[in-house]
């Protein structure tokens, strides 16, 4: 599967801190992303959860929605270097 650079987010989360991460995740099933990548990567010394979308038109669509539920800090575009090494991870069909 092959995630465009402006098609991906990454989300800093508490790794196994379900009181912060609940409500993100329930964002992003009522969202519109599609494929995910469960803390497979980190930035900054912090594991992220790795979103990609169909299109960017969607992207910026759940943006204002994760928001809601996160602070700005925690929602992360990827650098072209981020993205070199995040495609190529094993990214599967979101289900969470």
């Amino acid at each position: 599967m092959y995630v465009f650079k402006d098609n991906m987010l990454a989300i800093k989360m508490e790794y196994g801190n379900p009181k912060i991460n609940k409500p993100i995740l329930k964002a992003l099933r009522d969202g519109r992303a599609k494929y995910y990548v469960p803390f497979g990567a980190k930035i900054e010394n912090k594991y992220v959860l790795l979103i990609g979308y169909k299109n960017i038109a969607d992207k910026k669509k759940d943006i204002p929605e994760l928001l809601k539920v996160m602070d700005n800090e925690e929602l992360t575009e990827i650098s072209n270097e981020q993205y070199q090494e995040f495609k190529l991870l094993p990214w599967t069909n979101l289900d969470i």
